[in-house]
């Protein structure tokens, strides 16, 4: 009776313990991949959602926009809306949304432009004035192109919405 392995079952083994490593091991770079993706997906959409949700809530405050030095139908685009400080405060002021290089921008009055984004490069924005077709009211839809990651990592989105004014209706 023979006691240990043959040259032949050592190697049977080995290679099945090689098969075993590489299926491991493809699967924890496919898990990692997958998770750098979602984190990419998950910045955009965080950061571009909270951008559109500002300016959809200031356009709808607003009581007015100011054509002169607003740039509608293209990119990029810029909105300059007439509005007061807060509910608490009725001083009249002016917000502006504005792309500074790729970051969205909030500009309060006089005051410097503060960056609404700060992950993701917004590639679009683009605010289309619409006529309701009723005296006197005014509506914005923005479309805005954000873009976070890069090579296969690289995630483009592209979010619409529509405000109507307040002080229109």
């Amino acid at each position: 009776m023979r006691k240990g392995l043959s040259l032949i079952e050592i190697i049977l083994y080995v290679a099945l313990l090689g098969l075993l490593l590489v299926a491991v091991v493809n699967l924890t770079l496919t898990i990692a991949t997958v998770y750098a993706k979602a984190r990419v997906v998950r910045a955009v959409n965080q950061q571009a959602v909270a951008g559109m949700e500002r300016m959809v809530r200031e356009i709808r405050l607003a009581h007015g926009i100011d054509n002169a030095a607003s740039t509608f139908g293209t990119h990029p685009g810029v909105i300059e809306l007439d509005t007061i400080v807060s509910p608490t405060d009725t001083t009249v002021t002016t917000r502006r949304f504005l792309l500074s290089g790729s970051i969205l921008a909030l500009e309060e009055g006089l005051s410097p432009a503060v960056a609404l984004t700060n992950r993701v490069d917004v590639t679009n924005l683009v605010f289309h004035d619409i006529d309701t077709g009723a005296s006197g009211r005014r509506a914005v839809r923005i479309e805005m192109t954000a873009t976070a990651g890069q090579g296969k990592l690289q995630t483009t989105q592209t979010f619409y919405e529509t405000a109507v004014l307040r002080g229109s209706y």
